[in-house]
């Protein structure tokens, strides 16, 4: 029992950051989802609403239409039965002169008296009288429309009482759109027909456009709501389309127009500014809530960065004490031949002495290195900068560094230009030891290639010295942070290669103090290019 009351304190010392994150996002998290729940509930009650309101709009404006169309067919077609039994109809020609025809194309009348498929006459405005319908599409309309009337005549199937006042809407040619009303005679029978052919042009351009443009502002005084018509094949008439985004509804006209549709479309009302408590409810929340999770993540954030630093100064420690082991024990190993008599040639004797030189060099600019970061770190590294010939500079690195090339089996190729090179305001100790850590780069991550070129041109007013290597080369994923101080790229070759993760970090504060910069470029694959540009002196 104690043993594992002991394992169940040592699990949570050991997660007592996840727990106490935990704990604090859980209250949290169960807060939020009620809120986000209620909210949800509010959000498509109100949108039910809106949708509701949007379609009240669109009955109210099709409401307008239909009273429009009624109001006229009453005024036009409820005529007295005694104009239609009249010569000619001259009397109902002198009715409809004097009547407002908007919203009418043609006006038209059929009289059952001389003939049982009737007799049909529309009004000529230009005379103001009725004239016999000349043969066309509109009168195949006016007679298709009359034929349901026709047996009705005096036939056993007379008009029910009020009938007669009925208005009755024929459709079946959308180019022709009548409303018509039947005209009983004085024993029940069908006298006659009037009616007109509705004017689609003036419906489309100036009645609906004319009711929206009343109706709407009454219903939606803040923002008016897209709106549209189309007709029966989808296209539209008026108006333009809404936003995919916004609640739309869609309704036909009611009594006549009936293929055609009206479309409206609106963002609707938020919820969080559907009441004032709530939204200052929503607002407060959400804040703390924002607070709680940013300082939270802070926390992680700084944690997780915390670890990842230990676990890099571990690393570098590591690759420091491998480091300086190396160089020491070849040190040791050269030395202890030498004094131990074992070399007797004057050749061997130089040949391990420079070895013992390039192997102490080597050690120096590690140390050099780590006291230089130091000195980066706590903003205490100063630079004595002189104008110097660059050219020396780089020649100088490359002698030191030749046995270290030779050693590693690699070439040095140099692209340089012809003493004296062009000058530049620099600290030559910290540009040296930039242009060595990237040359020691080249050389750790060549794997396998024959050669380093080393260039030096002049861009834009820079110095720049390029190192090339044809080795492993970087990803694009992992370039941006291969200046980053104990940063070392986790693939291929690298694990197999020590190193103290600072020489490239050093190589960038060295550039960015003496105004310039260090690019790279490279491929996996195809080796990496190094580029440290120095401002170079003005000439005068």
């Amino acid at each position: 029992m104690a043993s594992r009351l002991g394992r169940f304190f040592r699990y949570l010392r050991a997660h007592r950051l996840a727990l106490g994150f935990l704990a604090a996002l859980a209250p949290l998290g169960i807060l939020l989802a009620l809120q986000v729940i209620w909210l949800t509930d509010l959000d498509r009650a109100s949108t039910l609403a809106h949708r509701a309101v949007l379609r009240g709009s669109l009955e109210a404006v099709g409401g307008e239409v239909r009273h429009f169309y009624r109001s006229t067919a009453e005024r036009l077609l409820n005529v007295p039965s005694a104009l239609l039994e009249s010569e000619e109809l001259a009397g109902l020609g002198e009715y409809w002169s004097r009547a407002p025809r908007g919203g009418v194309r043609t006006l038209f009348a059929v009289t059952f008296k001389k003939s049982a498929t009737g007799d049909f006459l529309t009004f000529d405005p230009r005379r103001n009288m009725m004239v016999p319908t000349p043969s066309s599409d509109e009168a195949l309309a006016i007679v298709l429309a009359s034929m349901p009337w026709q047996r009705w005549t005096d036939g056993p199937n007379p008009l029910q009482p009020g009938d007669e006042l009925a208005l009755h809407v024929n459709e079946q040619n959308p180019e022709h759109r009548i409303i018509l009303e039947p005209i009983a005679s004085a024993d029940g029978g069908v006298l006659g027909l009037v009616g007109f052919i509705l004017d689609e042009d003036y419906a489309r351009k100036t009645l609906i456009p004319r009711v929206v443009d009343e109706v709407l502002p009454r219903l939606f005084p803040e923002s008016r709501p897209a709106f549209r018509l189309t007709d029966g094949r989808g296209r539209t008439l008026a108006g333009e389309k809404a936003s995919a985004s916004s609640h739309q509804v869609s309704q036909g006209l009611p009594f006549v127009l009936r293929d055609w549709a009206l479309h409206i479309a609106s963002d609707g009302p938020s919820t969080r500014w559907l009441s004032g408590s709530l939204a200052w409810n929503l607002t407060l929340g959400f804040a703390l809530a924002l607070a709680l999770l940013s300082g939270l993540a802070l926390a992680l954030v700084t944690a997780r960065d915390a670890m990842r630093l230990s676990e890099m100064k571990s690393d570098f420690v590591s690759n420091v004490s491998h480091e300086l082991r190396t160089p020491l024990a070849s040190i040791r190993l050269f030395a202890e031949m030498m004094t131990m008599g074992r070399v007797k040639s004057p050749d061997k004797v130089i040949e391990y002495g420079s070895y013992i030189e390039a192997e102490s060099r080597r050690l120096s600019r590690l140390i050099d290195n780590i006291l230089d970061f130091s000195r980066i770190e706590s903003e205490q590294k100063e630079y004595r900068r002189e104008p110097t010939d660059v050219l020396e500079v780089v020649e100088r690195v490359l002698r030191a560094f030749t046995v270290r090339l030779e050693q590693s089996g690699l070439r040095l190729v140099r692209r340089l230009p012809e003493a004296p090179g062009p000058t530049a305001h620099l600290d030559e100790d910290a540009v040296g030891q930039a242009l060595h850590n990237l040359l020691d780069n080249a050389a750790k991550y060549s794997s396998g290639a024959e050669e380093v070129e080393v260039s030096m041109d002049d861009r834009e007013g820079y110095v720049v010295i390029s190192i090339k290597d044809h080795g492993i080369g970087i990803a694009k994923a992992d370039q941006p942070r291969v200046f980053e101080r104990f940063h070392r790229v986790s693939t291929g070759l690298v694990h197999d290669v020590k190193g103290s993760g600072l020489g490239l970090s050093i190589v960038q504060h060295t550039a960015r103090a003496h105004g310039g910069r260090v690019t790279l470029e490279s491929e996996i694959g195809e080796g990496s290019t190094f580029s440290l540009w120095l401002p170079r002196c003005k000439e005068f």
